[in-house]
Formats: structure tokens, C-alpha cells, sequence
């Protein structure tokens, strides 16, 4: 773990690397895999003194000096991270940390409003994608359709206008969040086919026909989504069609190993069965 939490803090170092609120430390030089669990834990609350130690203590966000926008709006996505990563590796207040988490989020959102960093619609998104998922952590299924559909609409909005959307791939993990949501919401609330259907169109055509994305992650998860739903609704014909040569590219560019691979071949079980 010292060797990781050394690497952070060298990373933080770097001046380029700076720009980015992981300092290029989370991903796996090697393999590109982002660290999870205990290093990623350990390497957030490194990266989170380094940005800014101070930025709990903060009573408001208004006053702060220019120079040092970026850094506190980074700790507090390092603090974020922290919190997810005790859920993962189940420390004892892994789910009070879930409501943390949401102060948090919305501690961000609120900061955002005072600043002028460069992206900011881009970080406005994705806050808005992550308040969403903690939303459905709680099973405020309609609280978190609402969020990512407002996300998602931003995100059609801006990708025309600002290029470094569709670079930061925000169009399409917001079409991800917004399937995940409605997909969620059918299954543990209402049966309502209609949000069924809906987040297989925003797949399929915002996805797959747009071919939105160059993020193997995403375009995996996509995936994974899309299969879950021709599997409930019993579209074998349809799956066989799509999923695949999609699970195929997966697994040749993450590898078997990869966790995300693993899901896609069992569900293409799942259906098999």
C-alpha cells in the first residue's frame, strides 16, 4: 500500500498530470484496468490531503480564491471516491458513508456554481450521473430517472456545441445512467414495460447505431445493459443478433479476466440456458 500512496504522491507531483483530479494515478499504466478496492481507497485519501486538505472544513464555497478552485473541487472528488471504495471494501461504516457520499455530491454541485473551471458543464453532468446512482443505492428509483434524464438532456444539448464532450465520453455514460435507472426501476419497483422499452431504444440507438463511444469500458457496460433487457423481455433472436460480436470485442481488447467480461459471458449463459 506505501508504494501506491508514494506513487500518488509523486503523480500529484507532476504538474500535467495535476490537471486531472486523479493525477493519472487510478489507471494501471500497463493494462489501462483502474484500481479498485484498498489501493484505490488508500491512493484517494493521498490525493485528497494533497489537492486540498482543508476543503471539509470549508463552511462555504463562494469566497475562494481562484487559484484554488480547481484544487478543492478535486478533493472533493477524491473524498467521493473514498467513500464509494469503503462501501466496496465493506468497512464498518461503509453504508452511513453512502449519505456522505450525497452531501457530498451536492457540496460539489453547489461548488460549481461559484466557479469558472474549464469543463464545468462536463463536471455539472457527471455529478449529476453520480448523485443519480447513490439515488439508486436508496431506491429512489424515480428521484433517479428524473436526475439522469436531466443529465442525459444536458448532455444532448452541449455534445453539438462543445467537442470535449463527446472526448470526456459524457453523452454516452449518461445513455448508460439513464438505461441503468429505468432498467432498475422495472425491476424493483414497477413492471412498467414502457421504461423497458425506452431504455432499449436509448441503447440501441444512441449507442449502438451512433457508435458514441471509443471507451471499451462503456461501450462493455452498454452491453451488459442491453443484454439484461432482451433476457427479461425473452428477445432471444434479438440478442443472438446483438450481443455476441459485442461481448466478443470485450473480451478480446479487456481480456477474459476482466471483471466486466466475465458479466457479459454470464449472462450469455443466462440467456442460453
Amino acid at each position: 500500500i506505501k508504494c501506491f500512496q508514494e506513487f500518488a504522491r509523486a503523480s500529484f507531483n507532476d504538474e500535467k498530470k495535476r490537471e486531472e483530479w486523479d493525477c493519472d494515478a487510478i489507471d494501471c499504466l500497463h493494462c489501462k484496468h483502474s484500481r479498485r478496492g484498498i489501493i484505490r481507497f488508500e491512493m484517494c485519501i493521498i490525493l485528497w490531503k494533497l489537492h486540498d486538505p482543508d476543503c471539509l472544513l470549508r463552511n462555504y464555497f463562494k469566497y475562494i480564491d481562484k487559484k484554488d478552485i480547481q484544487s478543492v473541487g478535486f478533493a472533493l472528488k477524491c473524498i467521493d471516491v473514498v467513500l464509494l471504495e469503503s462501501f466496496l471494501i465493506h468497512l464498518p461504516t461503509a453504508h452511513l458513508n453512502w449519505h456522505s457520499r450525497l452531501r457530498i455530491q451536492w457540496s460539489r454541485q453547489n461548488f460549481l456554481k461559484y466557479s469558472d473551471i474549464k469543463k464545468q458543464s462536463e463536471f455539472e453532468c457527471l455529478d449529476e450521473i453520480e448523485i443519480g446512482d447513490t439515488l439508486l443505492f436508496f431506491n429512489e428509483y424515480q428521484a433517479c430517472i428524473d436526475i439522469h434524464r436531466r443529465a442525459h438532456e444536458r448532455a444532448l444539448i452541449e455534445s453539438p456545441q462543445n467537442p470535449n464532450f463527446i472526448t470526456q465520453n459524457v453523452k454516452p455514460v449518461s445513455v448508460n445512467a439513464l438505461a441503468k435507472s429505468l432498467l432498475h426501476a422495472f425491476i424493483n419497483e414497477t413492471r412498467n414495460i414502457d421504461r423497458l422499452r425506452e431504455a432499449e431504444r436509448l441503447l440501441y440507438e444512441e449507442m449502438f447505431q451512433a457508435d458514441s463511444t471509443d471507451d471499451i469500458v462503456v461501450y462493455g457496460n452498454a452491453t451488459l445493459l442491453l443484454a439484461q433487457i432482451l433476457h427479461i423481455q425473452g428477445k432471444r433472436a434479438e440478442f443472438e443478433r446483438l450481443i455476441p460480436k459485442r461481448v466478443d470485442k470485450v473480451r478480446r481488447i479487456l481480456g477474459p479476466s476482466h471483471q466486466l467480461t466475465k458479466q457479459l459471458t454470464k449472462s450469455e449463459r443466462l440467456m442460453n440456458e
